[in-house]
């Protein structure tokens, strides 16, 4: 009975011991989440679509940067969450915005092509472009649709 105690207290011990460890570990891919989110916003400009997100998503970041070299890795951790969390919302919220633009861009471009009869002197070429348009366009659908599905559910996280 008395090992069956000694084994017991051991093996408490050694859980309470792997949760400390746990709790204080490097943030590695909270750290690597935020990275990459707040290069998606950046990647979409987030920086001009959505600058005061994605501005929070780089302080959050570089906080959490500064934490982990004090070794303060719980709050690091933390800064990075709400750092990946920022720069998502930063990216979905240049996301459509960036599309509109590029769509712009592109209908601009596709009519200056057709002005100048692109159709009739390089067939093949304006073909191609005309099918990476009607892509740009589906895609753009895409866009509007999924950002019509966050605000609903972003309508619907604030109600509760």
């Amino acid at each position: 009975m008395n090992s069956k105690t000694s084994l017991m207290k051991w093996f408490v011990l050694l859980c309470v011991f792997s949760f400390i460890i746990s709790c204080s570990s490097l943030p590695k891919k909270e750290m690597d989440e935020a990275k990459t989110a707040i290069m998606n916003s950046k990647r979409v400009e987030g920086p001009k679509y959505a600058p005061k997100t994605h501005t929070e998503a780089v302080t959050y970041y570089s906080r959490a940067e500064k934490l982990v070299k004090e070794e303060e890795f719980e709050e690091a951790r933390t800064n990075a969450v709400v750092a990946k969390r920022k720069g998502n919302e930063a990216y979905f919220y240049a996301l459509n915005e960036f599309v509109q633009n590029q769509n712009s861009q592109t209908k601009k471009a596709r009519s200056e092509a057709q002005n100048v009869h692109s159709q009739q002197l390089f067939p093949e070429k304006f073909q191609s472009a005309e099918e990476i348009y009607n892509q740009v366009q589906a895609d753009l659908d895409r866009v509007k649709a999924l950002s019509k599905e966050i605000k609903a559910l972003e309508k619907k996280s604030k109600k509760k």
